[in-house]
């Protein structure tokens, strides 16, 4: 898993759509549902249930995407952090 993938499944999750992921991310949506393939590979688990059209995220996909959320929210903190000016 990385980054990239990461917020590419929270846009997912709070879009509902691959498409409008997409065009929140500006990348297409072929590179959406590749980037989630690979994840889902990485990961060894099916996030989306892909017998609906189109894919929507499955049960274990909402976790992963809600606990993704809290972490690009840390990171964000994490960032701003050390950005600050002075010493931490």
């Amino acid at each position: 898993m990385n980054l990239t993938q990461l917020k590419t499944l929270v846009a997912i999750a709070e879009a509902e759509s691959f498409s409008l992921a997409a065009d929140r991310l500006f990348i297409t949506p072929s590179a959406v549902s590749h980037q989630m393939r690979d994840l889902e590979a990485d990961l060894g688990v099916a996030l989306f249930d892909r017998q609906s059209r189109p894919p929507r995220l499955n049960a274990h996909g909402y976790a992963v995407a809600e606990r993704g959320q809290q972490l690009l929210e840390q990171l964000s903190t994490l960032i701003a952090l050390a950005r600050s000016p002075g010493e931490i």
